[in-house]
């Protein structure tokens, strides 16, 4: 029972902190690209917007579903992590927190000029981003909190993963797991 419970407190954390390397990555080439116009190219040479984006959607999907499956494999099949909950759900969650780190990553690539600046400004993002997490769920479990400022919380983009792996976490624990 303690296990569960210092895995419930524990791995969303961790499952995040593995997961924040992606949003500074993908800013950082994103913004590289913009930053050596490669991006004005392609459109002269008739590369339509919706195209571009497409292409960096797929690549983030390729690595994501990549970066899911050995995740998924590490946390379902070695250790045992998610051994109450449906294998797909976890998986959706996974995939939809990448989608989200990319959508976030498009995000800040806009207010961005300079590579150097965008990974930084995406990694102090991503730690306030994690920070807030963190004290949200602390404090939002408490009975007598407001659970509507909970899921007002919940539209952040960081929160609402760790949220979503947080409450698997505590699923596991008492042992239903995620499921339909």
């Amino acid at each position: 029972q303690l296990r569960g419970y210092i895995t419930a407190l524990l791995a969303p954390a961790y499952l995040l902190l593995g997961m924040a390397s992606h949003l500074q990555l993908g800013t950082v080439d994103v913004v590289a690209e913009k930053e050596t116009k490669m991006k004005v190219m392609q459109e002269i040479n008739g590369l339509r917007t919706s195209w571009y984006w497409l292409s960096w959607f797929l690549y983030f999907l390729i690595c994501g579903s990549i970066c899911s499956c050995v995740t998924l494999i590490l946390t379902a099949g070695v250790s045992q992590v998610f051994g109450n909950s449906n294998l797909f759900l976890v998986f959706a969650i996974f995939m939809l927190s990448y989608a989200q780190i990319f959508a976030v990553a498009c995000c800040l690539s806009i207010v961005c000029d300079r590579a150097d600046t965008a990974g930084r400004i995406a990694q102090m993002a991503f730690s306030g981003l994690m920070i807030a997490s963190a004290a949200v769920n602390g404090f939002m479990h408490r009975e007598g909190s407001q659970q509507q400022l909970y899921y007002v919380f919940s539209f952040a983009p960081v929160v609402s993963i760790y949220t979503a792996l947080s409450s698997t976490m505590w699923l596991e624990v008492i042992g239903t797991g995620l499921n339909w």
